[in-house]
């Protein structure tokens, strides 16, 4: 299932998709809450792990970044996978390893 921290795709079951991917703030057996606050019930919403498309801008960088050791981030419009790289949704802010911490 998902946990606190995922990035989702989410989209009504009628077919309407949100435009932006959502941070899940937390989630239970019913739906999860974003950090916007926004509550979506897996009963009205289809949920999935948000996974990038071609050309879709994402903030790329490897998973030993952190906000200490000052590896930046790359700010990429996505074309495939690469070993070794985490891969966010840009969604107007900062990846999450230097917000959150």
């Amino acid at each position: 299932m998902f946990q606190a921290g995922d990035f989702v795709s989410i989209e009504t079951k009628t077919g309407a998709v949100k435009t932006k991917p959502s941070k899940i703030l937390c989630c239970d057996s019913t739906g999860i809450i974003d950090t916007r606050g926004y509550e979506y019930g897996f009963e009205y919403y289809n949920i999935t792990l948000w996974q990038p498309k071609r050309g879709e801008w994402c903030w790329q960088y490897p998973s030993t970044a952190t906000k200490e050791n000052g590896i930046p981030p790359n700010l990429v419009r996505y074309s495939h996978y690469y070993e070794g790289l985490l891969c966010e949704p840009f969604i107007g802010e900062l990846p999450s390893f230097l917000k959150d911490k």
